[in-house]
């Protein structure tokens, strides 16, 4: 019999990331209940139940479309070849991680584990999942540049989201800011991956093909978005332009950007909603287009995700 010793257990510690997403979480959580209160329980709920159910349909299996899109863009990025199979399964696994983790930081620590699996040098998966972040984020930049000239702001007698809401997500970046600057590890994670990203977009200039599957596959993916979006709307009776659908999605998932809550909780919504209402949709509706587009794409997707992920698994893909 062994002797038992009297040493105490070292108990485990919370990092700094960690607190720093449950604090994200609360505030995504703070903002869609805001916006909630904002527009009104009855009003939504009113909203909701009128919604036309063959486009709601419509508008979720449209939203599926995103895996095959996304899947394009890491075959692009990735040096190796990836089978579809794999890299579309990836695409919904990614879902469930998504409600952890901000997007960029879920995607990007599962893409390097997927592609080391593959063979893929450390180095080099953090090179390809940097090239799909790059990708995806200047799609929408120029996507929002050519559509934004022909579009119709209004914001004159709209209502808008409260500026208590406001000034929330404002508060939100201004916090991940100082934890950037002052903490040194996250500002060497924060440099480190500017430098990744800038030596990534080098890399593509000399190679024309990747680039074609690369910002192919990006646009495409946010065309999905836009046409899941039009589905949504059209279950309202809301008929939005495909130039206004680009815009709103565009511009929404860059604001949802700036605070970057996991699974964009709460910051989607607002993002999604102030860009309806800006040209000219009433917040009353505004919202539940915007909470059900983010039923089709972020919220109910990771039922099938779990499926693909336990796949992947059983595979050794992760």
């Amino acid at each position: 019999m062994e002797a038992e010793t009297d040493e105490p257990r070292a108990k485990p510690r919370w990092r700094w990331t960690d607190i720093v997403m449950v604090v994200l979480v609360v505030v995504g959580l703070f903002i869609l209940v805001r916006l909630l209160g904002d527009v009104g329980f009855e009003t939504i709920w009113k909203q909701l139940r009128s919604a036309d159910p063959a486009w709601l349909i419509l508008g979720l299996l449209a939203a599926q479309l995103m895996f095959l899109t996304q899947a394009i863009v890491l075959r692009g990025a990735s040096a190796v070849h990836i089978p579809w199979k794999p890299a579309i399964a990836l695409q919904a696994a990614l879902k469930v991680f998504g409600l952890t983790l901000p997007g960029s930081a879920s995607r990007v620590a599962t893409d390097v584990q997927f592609l080391e699996n593959f063979d893929v040098k450390p180095p080099e998966a953090i090179l390809t999942a940097s090239i799909e972040e790059a990708a995806r984020g200047l799609s929408r930049i120029l996507l929002l540049l050519l559509v934004l000239p022909f579009v119709d702001i209004k914001l004159d007698g709209v209502s808008a989201p409260s500026l208590r809401t406001v000034m929330l997500a404002i508060g939100s970046v201004v916090i991940a800011a100082a934890v950037v600057s002052f903490i040194p590890r996250a500002r060497a994670k924060v440099s480190n991956l500017a430098a990744r990203i800038w030596s990534s977009l080098v890399v593509l200039g000399s190679q024309q093909k990747r680039q074609i599957g690369i910002f192919g596959g990006a646009l495409a993916t946010e065309l999905v978005y836009a046409l899941a979006l039009g589905c949504f709307a059209q279950a309202y009776d809301i008929g939005l332009s495909p130039i206004e659908l680009i815009a709103v999605n565009t511009a929404g998932s860059m604001l949802a950007s700036v605070v970057p809550s996991p699974g964009g909780i709460g910051s989607a919504e607002a993002a999604l909603t102030g860009a309806l209402v800006a040209l000219g949709v009433p917040a009353e509706t505004a919202f539940p287009i915007a909470l059900t587009q983010r039923l089709g794409t972020q919220y109910l997707p990771p039922l099938w995700g779990l499926i693909c992920l336990q796949w992947l698994r059983r595979k050794s893909y992760l």
